[in-house]
């Protein structure tokens, strides 16, 4: 294969004992319908057979470079991947996913055309070896920051980003936000360009128990901790104070959720305040905003119920918050 000069896409993936899952998430970039790439390998300092799988398939495709070198974290990994990238579009890989053949293609059609948009995913099939599941995001620029004020908007191995975009606003992950990075990262980038979702399942995301997120929300505190920064800035675009922070944490995760007594007086004392502020302030579309706390309120109220069979459920079922979740239009 003949060595391409200007790849219109860097492909970024970092690899960390990855060996089990490698070979699938490698074939399944090379095997991309569009051909033009470069595909930025990070070693981060594996000591399994991680890097022998890599040398194996330089030796058949150079398009991939290869970085090895010891451990540094996934932060720094995808900050160096980025920086020696060539290509007009930087696409996120993760080393235990799969990449749909069309992904690519789907991507740069996409973002060729809508050339306002600084970054798009899509839909996602996630699995383990006992199920499947298909999550679909938003697919409109308003909705997706909208549901940035809970969490991150895009599975992040899906995400196409122009890397003119950061370069220009000097943009890069934080590495003070481990496991939240890319959340952290798109908030910032929601001030300076559009988002997008192609509703099209082109990644198929494999969970897995050993997953950083998944580690860190063992342990809770720490986890919250992390977090609390990226709450205080979202909460100070629309002036609201912190001593909503803890309960904002614990209801952005489903699992937090069935772990912990959520307050539901305090929960709607909370939401009441958000659309209040927001309304003032406009910092989302109000009408976005209510669909989205309104979807949050029913999840809570139906494990906060199986959680405590005892819950008053009938006190809080017919409150404004089931109406904006059952009767608002989302976009």
């Amino acid at each position: 294969m003949s060595q391409i000069v200007s790849p219109v896409i860097s492909v970024v993936m970092s690899v960390y004992n990855g060996e089990r899952y490698l070979d699938e998430a490698i074939v399944s970039i090379l095997e991309q319908t569009y051909k033009s790439f470069e595909f930025i390998i990070i070693n981060d300092g594996s000591t399994d057979k991680s890097l022998e799988i890599i040398e194996s398939y330089i030796k058949q495709d150079d398009r991939i470079v290869i970085i090895n070198r010891d451990n540094k974290g996934l932060i720094a990994s995808l900050n160096e991947g980025i920086e020696r990238s060539r290509g007009k579009y930087i696409a996120r890989m993760d080393a235990d996913d799969v990449s749909l053949h069309t992904r690519f293609e789907e991507q740069i059609k996409f973002m060729e055309k809508n050339e306002d948009v600084g970054i798009c995913g899509s839909w996602v099939e996630s699995f383990t070896d006992d199920y499947t599941k298909t999550l679909r995001f938003p697919t409109s620029d308003s909705m997706l920051k909208t549901w940035l004020f809970f969490n991150t908007s895009f599975a992040h191995p899906t995400v196409f980003m122009r890397r003119g975009l950061l370069k220009q606003y000097g943009l890069s992950y934080n590495k003070a936000f481990i496991g939240t990075e890319d959340y952290e990262l798109w908030i910032r980038l929601s001030e300076y360009t559009k988002f997008a979702t192609i509703p099209k399942i082109l990644l198929r995301y494999r969970v897995l128990e050993s997953s950083v997120t998944r580690s860190m929300d063992k342990e809770i505190n720490k986890r919250f901790m992390v977090f609390k920064e990226i709450i205080r800035d979202t909460h100070s675009k629309i002036n609201i104070n912190n001593s909503y922070e803890y309960l904002h944490f614990l209801i952005t995760s489903n699992d937090r959720i069935k772990n912990n007594i959520i307050d539901i007086e305090l929960l709607k004392e909370y939401f009441d305040t958000v659309l209040k502020k927001n309304s003032s302030r406009c910092y989302f579309e109000q009408r976005l905003l209510q669909r989205l706390l309104g979807k949050k309120w029913v999840i809570i109220l139906y494990l906060s119920f199986r959680k405590n069979p005892r819950m008053h459920l009938l006190k809080f079922l017919f409150s404004k918050y089931m109406f904006y979740a059952l009767f608002s239009k989302m976009s």
